[in-house]
């Protein structure tokens, strides 16, 4: 014969509420970061390319031909010359040395005799 059915168990009793977990203890403070590795020096540009020469300049054009001066204003008469002085009076001649006494006339030759009358 089948055994009667069992009696069901009763209803468990609820779990009590658990104990709350104590704070946590806060971190330690990091490590700081190790410096930076400097960087590398730049390369240097490269020499920059020389610039092309310059072009002449073109040639100045001719001065024009100058005025020709216009003629020169004739000069003024010239001023008369003034009145020379006249010379002073000449030194008068130094006395003239006497002439020489002349020689004396030959005695003239006597008349002839008149005729008698």
């Amino acid at each position: 014969t089948p055994s009667p059915a069992g009696t069901p168990s009763p209803a468990g009793t609820p779990s009590p509420a658990g104990t709350p977990s104590p704070a946590g203890t806060p971190s330690p403070a990091g490590t700081p970061s190790p410096a930076g590795t400097p960087s590398p020096a730049g390369t240097p540009s490269p020499a920059g390319t020389p610039s092309p020469a310059g072009t002449p300049s073109p040639a100045g054009t001719p001065s024009p031909a100058g005025t020709p001066s216009p003629a020169g204003t004739p000069s003024p008469a010239g001023t008369p010359s003034p009145a020379g002085t006249p010379s002073p009076a000449g030194t008068p001649s130094p006395a003239g040395t006497p002439s020489p006494a002349g020689t004396p006339s030959p005695a003239g030759t006597p008349s002839p005799a008149g005729t008698p009358s």
